[in-house]
C-alpha cells in the first residue's frame, strides 16, 4: 500500500482556531493515518488557563490524544508526534467523513498564539 504525505503550516492568533482537513481525493477512497508530527515555529508557553490544544479528529471522535500547553510548552523547533488511537477504524478518513487537525486557542481562556508545521502520513487503503 502506498503512503501519502500531507504537510503544511497552521498559524493562529490567541483566541482563534483553525482546522486542516484530510480526505482522499475520490469518493471511493479511504486513508488510514499512520502518524502526525508537529514542529512549532514559535514557543507557546505553558499556561493552565490560557492555552492552545492540538487535536486530530473525525467529527467529534478523537483520533489522537490532544496535546495542550496547559502543562507543557510547545518548544520552537522541537518535533512531537501526537499519540494515535489504537482503534484502527477511528484512524480512517473518507470524503464523507474527513479527518481534521484542529489548532485551537479559542476555547481555552484567551488562548495563546501558535504557529506549527505538520506532517501527516497516511496509508492508502484499497476499496
Amino acid at each position: 500500500m502506498e503512503n501519502i504525505y500531507v504537510h503544511g503550516r497552521v498559524s493562529v492568533a490567541a483566541d482563534a482556531s483553525a482546522r486542516v482537513y484530510f480526505a482522499p481525493p475520490t469518493s471511493t477512497g479511504k486513508w488510514r493515518i499512520k502518524s502526525l508530527t508537529v514542529t512549532p515555529n514559535i514557543t507557546s508557553a505553558t499556561n493552565g488557563t490560557n492555552y492552545v490544544s492540538l487535536e486530530l479528529k473525525v467529527g467529534s471522535t478523537a483520533v489522537a490524544t490532544a496535546r495542550t500547553t496547559a502543562a507543557t510548552d510547545l518548544t520552537q523547533g522541537t518535533s512531537e508526534a501526537l499519540a494515535l488511537s489504537d482503534n484502527l477504524s477511528v484512524k480512517e478518513t473518507t470524503q464523507a467523513a474527513p479527518m481534521f487537525f484542529l489548532v485551537d486557542a479559542a476555547t481555552n481562556g484567551t488562548g495563546v498564539a501558535t504557529d506549527v508545521a505538520y506532517v501527516a502520513v497516511f496509508e492508502q487503503l484499497l476499496g
